[in-house]
């Protein structure tokens, strides 16, 4: 596939035009496995835009969405098989730095985050990125009490700094989340 196409249907995935994405898909097969330069996949891409319907479609359309991916959208069995074939990568790092764990977090996927944290992945795990999050940062920013509730339960550090200086409690607040700030007050912030 040509960096052309990629580029083609990553434009159409941030504008969010499924259609066009269906008609790309019969053309080229393979365009829910291919990375952009920086390694990150259409799939991931379309998360990253909250493009949930053509992350789906993306998913759906490969053999099998990628560990990260998988994460990201939520699919529980999938992570689970996963993981069962290959424990070593729970804290591995997808190329964007972040591990699955950040990933469920992130996106609100709180089975899979619960899943992950009771497999033993790292609640303390820095992103590889200038940003420096933590698993705990990113339930702050995507506003899911219940993902942070678990992973301060396995241990997170509360207080946890990323690279700005930045506190889960500081995007609780920011986000208006009493529910958060309340939680991470109770837990020590």
């Amino acid at each position: 596939m040509t960096p052309d196409v990629f580029a083609e249907a990553a434009a159409l995935i941030k504008a969010g035009d499924r259609a066009a994405i269906e008609q790309m898909l019969i053309m080229f097969p393979e365009l829910p496995a291919e990375h952009d330069a920086d390694g990150i996949s259409l799939t991931l891409l379309a998360m990253y835009h909250r493009q949930t319907e053509i992350a789906d479609l993306l998913a759906n359309a490969h053999p099998g969405p990628g560990w990260f991916e998988a994460a990201a959208l939520g699919l529980v069995e999938r992570v689970e098989e996963m993981l069962h074939n290959k424990p070593e990568r729970l804290d591995s790092k997808a190329a964007d730095g972040f591990t699955a764990l950040h990933l469920a977090a992130y996106f609100g996927q709180e089975p899979v985050a619960r899943l992950l944290i009771a497999a033993g992945a790292d609640v303390d795990a820095v992103s590889e990125n200038p940003a420096q999050l933590r698993p705990l940062h990113a339930a702050a920013a995507s506003r899911s009490v219940g993902i942070a509730e678990a992973l301060l339960e396995a241990g997170a550090e509360v207080g946890a700094q990323q690279a700005s200086g930045h506190t889960a409690i500081d995007a609780a607040r920011q986000n208006q989340d009493q529910a958060m700030v309340d939680l991470l007050g109770r837990r020590g912030a």
